[in-house]
């Protein structure tokens, strides 16, 4: 069966905004064989008006968006925020990355990226402090479908919000091979 990519992105996205999950092997009968899985929610981003949001966890659709403690930024009055992204690849890093350390464990991983991309500046990834646990078999990528509680910052690829009733909708399962960037393990 072929699929235009118009047809795809629309039935991809009526499936994410109804918090349905897509699968890796969802792909093909969702008309994304053969497609880049980071082209693909970028095209939703750019059409549709959703952002994303990278996590190594499973979220029910319709969930709110854990906030953390503000950092302190000039201009900023936030107390609470979370996180979302316009960059599919950033929100696959977010996915299969992680910086977290184990219960009881002391940090001792860091995850540098670049704040601003570019086809001129690719996204890279460097870990400092590699472990196994480091890197995910897979991830989960979930839209936001709305950009309206969120604010960009900056030129970066990062919008943040305070509102806290925004919720997840439906998500993307993403493998290592989806990310197509440089990592380095420092």
């Amino acid at each position: 069966m072929s699929y235009s990519k118009e047809t795809t992105i629309e039935s991809v996205y009526a499936k994410l905004t109804s918090g349905h999950e897509i699968r890796v092997r969802d792909r093909q009968e969702m008309g994304l064989f053969g497609w880049s899985i980071e082209d693909a929610l970028n095209q939703l981003v750019r059409t549709k008006g959703v952002l994303l949001h990278g996590t190594g966890q499973r979220i029910p659709a319709g969930s709110k968006l854990r906030l953390s403690k503000a950092r302190p930024r000039p201009g900023s009055q936030r107390v609470l925020e979370g996180f979302a992204t316009d960059n599919a690849g950033v929100a696959i890093l977010k996915a299969l990355f992680t910086n977290q350390t184990p219960v009881g464990g002391t940090r001792t991983v860091n995850l540098k990226y670049p704040m601003h991309t570019s086809d001129d500046s690719p996204l890279w990834l460097e870990i400092q402090g590699w472990h196994p646990n480091v890197e995910r078999e897979h991830g989960y990528v979930y839209i936001f479908n709305s950009m309206r509680s969120f604010e960009k910052e900056g030129d970066t690829w990062q919008w943040v919000t305070s509102n806290d009733d925004v919720t997840f909708g439906g998500c993307m399962e993403v493998i290592r091979s989806d990310f197509r960037y440089p990592v380095n393990r420092a």
